[in-house]
């Protein structure tokens, strides 16, 4: 009986999210024109060239591959759907050790290449976005 329960639960959800899926497309969210705003939204969020969006938009493939390199949930990008937004955001708070040790690995090594006058700008700016000290001087 709780075997049936289950199999009864598992149908009843995949019937709620063909049904949500079914009224995003009556609604127009699937059209290419709102697919296409939606990758322009993140790109621009994420200060990607235009160009990247407008290659994203391309086909199917191509949009698949922006997702994934971005890290965006695909429900939200090809139906508009709310809930893989928020899996989307969900997701980005939730890094790995290893993310974050590449990613500051990766800011080591951008901050190096920058002239001493932008690294001084730099470290002010994130001084200010984290609220520590400012100190004055060259940067290291």
């Amino acid at each position: 009986m709780k075997e049936l329960d289950e199999e009864f639960r598992k149908l009843k959800a995949k019937q709620s999210h063909e049904n949500a899926f079914k009224r995003l497309k009556k609604d127009g969210s699937t059209s290419s024109a709102n697919v296409r705003r939606r990758l322009a939204l993140i790109a621009n969020e994420r200060l990607l060239p235009d160009a990247a969006a407008s290659r994203a938009a391309r086909s199917f493939s191509e949009t698949i591959a922006f997702c994934k390199a971005q890290a965006v949930n695909l429900d939200w990008v090809l139906y508009g759907d709310l809930k893989g937004l928020l899996r989307t955001v969900q997701d980005a708070r939730s890094t790995t050790p290893e993310a974050e040790l590449a990613q500051s690995q990766e800011v080591a090594t951008l901050f190096r290449q920058l002239p001493p006058h932008d690294r001084n700008r730099l470290l002010n700016g994130l001084r200010n976005m984290t609220g520590a000290a400012s100190k004055r001087g060259p940067a290291a």
